[in-house]
């Protein structure tokens, strides 16, 4: 195990293995954590555009660790951007279910 200099917690070998990968991945290096070049290339890519206007559109304010790799708010827009743009009658029957 390595020790992470940040937060002095100790890094398994698939933990490195793991970040190696995401450096790779998103083709932008030596940034701890990583990052995307621009936060919308963590979007799906057929919602890049959506995500974009939506953001602009609705006043979202991204938050400060938009670009991370691992970024919850753009795993939110890759989650449910799909829902927004297509149709809701399925996902309205399933959830009526559930009510």
């Amino acid at each position: 195990m390595t020790t992470d200099s940040r937060n002095r917690s100790a890094r398994s070998a698939f933990a490195g293995e793991l970040r190696k990968h995401m450096e790779c991945w998103t083709g932008y290096k030596h940034s701890d954590p990583p990052y995307w070049l621009h936060w919308t290339d963590g979007v799906y890519q057929p919602y890049r555009s959506s995500a974009r206007e939506m953001v602009k559109a609705d006043s979202v304010s991204l938050h400060k660790y938009a670009r991370h790799l691992l970024s919850s708010q753009v795993f939110a827009f890759n989650l449910f951007l799909p829902f927004r743009e297509g149709n809701w009658s399925h996902l309205s029957l399933i959830v009526g279910e559930f009510i």
